[in-house]
């Protein structure tokens, strides 16, 4: 059986970012019973919070993640976040060392986990794991579902399975360039959001539109674009000879 691909037009004013439609969409999709099995994405709508609501839902997002920003993740030998096992229920965090958390408390929208200060001081690898000389090593987490949807997200991007099944992707990039090149829908022709909104709409039914007729009367695919610049470095000039 082939899998079903559902498009759902979404038009918001312009200083609200799109990727904080996601869960919009996916509340319309479910009410509409048209829940995906699967949502791919890019890295601006894959975030913890979404990956744990979209599981919730019965939603698999499926995207890579902004990775670790932390020096420790940068660094070849550093401890991120990722060296440590969280015990939930226990509100205790293991470190690399084996050395365990001393305070587990909520701080803001996440939990911060503290290790004691004498116990990082006397760690022979401390340099690897945190940079401060007054007190331990502090990590800050989200809450549960959200972290450990995160993690096992990060984890599965490591993956053959998670770089296939994300090449589908591809068709979703040159959807967008057909409607921007072919279809002008970054300009706006009307006044007001919900004009707009038909413009969009008319703009997917008429994408599939094109799309079917090219495939009936097998009009061949467009080719990849590429600049002035790429086409030099794939096809230079002879030698002693100079680009006009």
């Amino acid at each position: 059986m082939c899998p079903q691909l559902i498009v759902q037009v979404q038009t918001t004013v312009a200083p609200i970012p799109d990727a904080e439609m996601t869960a919009i969409i996916q509340e319309e999709l479910v009410k509409a019973a048209l829940k995906p099995e699967e949502q791919i994405a890019d890295t601006g709508y894959v975030d913890a919070d979404l990956l744990s609501s979209s599981s919730k839902l019965g939603i698999k997002l499926v995207g890579p993640t902004m990775p670790d920003s932390s020096w420790q993740a940068k660094a070849d030998k550093g401890f991120d976040l990722a060296h440590f096992s969280i015990e939930w229920t226990a509100q205790q965090a293991t470190c690399p060392q084996g050395q365990t958390s001393t305070r587990f408390s909520q701080a803001g929208t996440r939990m911060e986990i503290v290790f004691a200060t004498e116990v990082c001081a006397a760690c022979p690898v401390r340099q690897d794991c945190t940079h401060s000389q007054t007190t331990g090593r502090v990590l800050h987490v989200r809450p549960q579902a959200a972290h450990e949807a995160l993690q096992a997200q990060r984890h599965a991007e490591q993956t053959l399975e998670f770089r296939q099944q994300y090449a589908l992707r591809s068709g979703i990039e040159g959807t967008l360039s057909q409607a921007v090149r072919g279809m002008g829908i970054r300009r706006s022709r009307y006044d007001g959001l919900a004009r707009t909104h038909v413009q969009h709409v008319l703009t997917a039914v008429t994408i599939n539109l094109v799309r079917i007729d090219a495939v009936l009367t097998q009009t061949p695919r467009g080719t990849t674009r590429q600049s002035n610049f790429m086409r030099l470095v794939l096809h230079p000039c002879p030698q002693g000879q100079t680009a006009a």
